[in-house]
């Protein structure tokens, strides 16, 4: 797996110290020397256009992370190392190495606040979701971070302590409550954050740790699937296909966010009825009839005989022999429609000629 981001690494390793003996080429094995020697290599590989090279480089500041040594280092170290891992590594391990390292080079005059942006919102989100040792005090510097961060239109980190919050609440602690968790995920909504407008959206329509109130719940997951999120506007859709007690389904607007959807990333899952229904109305005559049989007959969508025979029509009108049977058929018995035995034998000769080309003359 790739831990590393090497713009993230040329900003954080750019002014950390470097001594003289890490440029040379390695003539020992340098995984066996000093964790000061191990860690000023590292240094010096993360700053290379190798790929092979910062994957060492990696692997040596991994050694060093179980070392003592490093609790020792400057802030500057520890600041560079905690960014690191905040970033480039998903290891619980060596989220909890960065959660204390973080907090004591704040404790020791890390000016976090006077680091960019996504800096401070890895640092930020890494400390409330800490395990570590002491980690109530990590998750409320966290906390304060993000608040900050937040302060200043930062949506993502206002989204992340909406979630502090409700976790908070579900945990029974008196520091947040949901009502503030609600109070930050709508800010995040209202300065245009599709996530936030996504999630807060959500919330409401399930009455989820805030009040419920579908409809306006339903009106900002819309907009934020207008964003041209597919992820979101395909759980838009299927809430629109599905339906809730409060929400009243409505097939047409959840094919055309599943169209969009799946516009973009084709892979995407959708309900067997919307991918028939987006295949017919494209002109696939196969889709027409197996979407009509379905309508016509209930079969695994709701019946509809009214939209089945249009479908059903089309079909035929295509020339799909199947579907031109069918709809003769039904003109004959007048099943479904308007009985008309001239337009049946009409069809029933188109049939014949669909099946048998080399009688159409003669």
């Amino acid at each position: 797996m790739k831990y590393f981001k090497f713009g993230l690494l040329i900003y954080t390793f750019s002014s950390l110290p470097l001594s003289a003996s890490s440029d040379a080429n390695d003539s020992e094995d340098i995984f066996a020397a000093p964790a000061g020697k191990r860690y000023s290599r590292a240094v010096a590989l993360f700053r290379s256009n190798e790929p092979q090279d910062r994957d060492r480089a990696w692997r040596l500041l991994c050694s060093v992370l179980d070392d003592n040594w490093l609790w020792y280092t400057s802030v500057n170290v520890r600041r560079g190392v905690a960014i690191t891992l905040s970033q480039c590594s998903s290891d619980p391990h060596h989220q909890n190495t960065m959660c204390q390292l973080a907090f004591s080079a704040i404790n020791d005059g890390w000016d976090i606040h006077s680091e960019p942006p996504n800096i401070r919102y890895s640092i930020g989100t890494a400390l409330i979701q800490s395990r570590a040792r002491g980690y109530h005090v990590h998750r409320e510097r966290g906390f304060r971070i993000l608040s900050l961060l937040g302060a200043e239109g930062h949506t993502q980190s206002l989204v992340a302590i909406s979630a502090y919050c409700f976790d908070c609440a579900r945990d029974g602690s008196i520091d947040h409550d949901r009502e503030e968790g609600e109070q930050y995920l709508r800010k995040a909504s209202d300065l245009g954050d599709p996530y936030a407008q996504y999630e807060y959206g959500m919330r409401l329509v399930e009455g989820r740790e805030v009040p419920k109130k579908a409809q306006m719940g339903k009106n900002l997951l819309r907009v934020a699937a207008d964003s041209g999120n597919p992820l979101i506007q395909c759980d838009y859709a299927q809430l629109m296909f599905d339906g809730t007690e409060d929400i009243h389904r409505d097939r047409r607007e959840a094919q055309v966010y599943f169209e969009r959807a799946i516009a973009q990333d084709p892979s995407l899952d959708i309900p067997l009825e919307i991918g028939l229904r987006i295949k017919a109305d494209g002109g696939d005559h196969n889709a027409q009839f197996d979407l009509a049989m379905r309508l016509l007959a209930g079969d695994g969508v709701d019946q509809n005989v009214e939209e089945g025979i249009f479908y059903l029509k089309k079909a035929a009108d295509g020339g799909h022999f199947d579907a031109i049977r069918e709809y003769s058929d039904r003109l004959f018995d007048g099943n479904g429609v308007e009985q008309d035995v001239d337009a049946a034998e009409q069809y029933s000769r188109l049939a014949e000629i669909s099946e048998h080309p080399d009688t159409a003359e003669g």
